[in-house]
């Protein structure tokens, strides 16, 4: 059984996989992957079982690159949802909203230190 705040979140997203828009049955991604140190209830979002099992362990900006989905494009979608949770008068909804403000705060410092890298290194 999934916790009522990530019930609100799947609400919040119109109860559709963040990544591919799909209407199927919902599973709990890990953003982050928890392999590579993303624990913790921040780190979640909704998604389909084909896209979180294809996903797997991948960076989620290797995942955006690979299914064609502009960082900026995942944002706006937490956005909305950030906005429409907002609107909901519980406790479970508010748990939800901070947790997505804390997630897009780590996605961006991740990109920009993917851009810093890129910037150094080259795109290899």
């Amino acid at each position: 059984m999934k916790a009522p705040w990530f019930m609100e979140l799947i609400g919040a997203f119109g109860g559709r996989c963040v990544y591919c828009g799909g209407m199927r049955v919902l599973t709990v991604d890990h953003v982050v992957p928890k392999r590579r140190g993303g624990g913790g209830e921040s780190n979640l979002l909704p998604a389909c079982e084909p896209c979180n099992s294809a996903k797997g362990c991948l960076p989620f900006y290797v995942w955006l690159e690979r299914i064609d989905l502009p960082l900026v494009t995942l944002v706006d979608r937490i956005e909305a949802a950030r906005t429409r949770l907002g609107r909901i008068q519980s406790d479970a909804a508010r748990v939800a909203r901070r947790r997505l403000q804390r997630l897009i705060t780590v996605m961006h410092w991740d990109a920009s230190q993917l851009r810093m890298s890129k910037l150094k290194y080259g795109d290899r």
